[in-house]
């Protein structure tokens, strides 16, 4: 295997297993949580510079919600949640 071929792999491998921390999180979060919350929780909240906070868990919620797998409310500060997440109580 390549060099670049490894870093790539090593690349989508990172990104994987993050997407699955974001899941797991909005699993245990059925009421949903924003951005912050999600970086907070998973140690991958950015500084301020460069004015894009929170770009890592940003992108992925908004690959998820692309991709139908979570959901994102209509609110100013919205909240992201698993999409049909059943209701355990129901």
């Amino acid at each position: 295997m390549s060099e670049k071929a490894n870093h790539h792999t090593f690349a989508q491998l990172g990104l994987r297993h993050i997407t699955d921390a974001v899941l797991g999180l909005l699993v245990d979060h059925p009421e949903g949580l924003s951005n912050v919350q999600v970086a907070e929780a998973l140690g991958l909240k950015s500084s301020t510079s460069g004015g894009h906070r929170n770009y890592v868990t940003w992108s992925i919620l908004s690959a998820l919600v692309e991709e139908g797998r979570v959901e994102k409310t209509a609110d100013r500060r919205p909240l992201y949640r698993v999409a049909n997440l059943q209701d355990p109580s129901a």
